[in-house]
């Protein structure tokens, strides 16, 4: 019979393990880098522009190519783009960015919650079906040792087919018991083994 661990030592394993929780801790990063860009609003900007030109046309007597070098133009620009009207829209855009971010916190408690919840749950179940397998494994051999002494009777005439059938019966439905407490305790340590990052294995 596999031992059960500790649900805080699974729930422990799990959160390094599984991606449920880490998946916020991601969006975290990639809303913080857009808090970062939303505040980018309230700066000023400098813009740089240039540029090249040049023309040709029929009308005029030059030639091709010294019409392109007398038309030559040559274009530099600057402009400072400076955020004194968009400030209220900026101030809602860093509430909305900073919000999404509280909204993920909040997420991610509720992830947590709901992870050990049901971590929880497996291990309460583990625990119930590893005592009724002990218990139901001693009903059951003690109604195969009844069904075994029932055999000998019917035997020698000491029992009629009815009582004969009855022992069985009753043994068989210990048998069943027993192998279903068995496979659910299988079953929930197994659960409890995945939460931790765990190779599966087949009892």
């Amino acid at each position: 019979m596999e031992s059960i661990p500790d649900k805080q030592q699974v729930f422990a394993q799990a959160i390094e393990n599984l991606p449920d929780l880490k998946i916020y801790d991601s969006q975290n990063e990639i809303l913080a880098k857009a808090l970062e860009i939303t505040k980018a609003g309230y700066k000023p900007t400098l813009s740089a522009t240039a540029g090249l030109s040049t023309g040709f046309t029929s009308t005029q007597d030059y030639s091709y190519l010294n019409q392109i070098k007398n038309n030559f133009n040559k274009s530099v620009g600057l402009s400072l783009n400076i955020p004194i009207f968009s400030k209220k829209q900026n101030d809602t855009n860093v509430k909305l960015a900073q919000i999404d971010i509280e909204q993920n916190k909040l997420d991610k408690i509720s992830a947590s919650k709901t992870l050990y919840s049901s971590i929880e749950t497996a291990w309460q179940n583990a625990i119930a079906n590893q005592a009724q397998q002990k218990s139901s494994k001693v009903a059951r051999d003690n109604a195969k040792l009844a069904y075994d002494l029932a055999s000998k009777k019917y035997e020698f005439g000491g029992f009629t087919t009815t009582e004969l059938a009855v022992s069985r019966n009753t043994y068989l439905t210990n048998e069943q018991t027993y192998l279903q407490s068995k496979y659910m305790a299988v079953l929930y340590t197994q659960l409890l083994n995945f939460y931790q990052g765990k190779t599966l294995t087949a009892n």
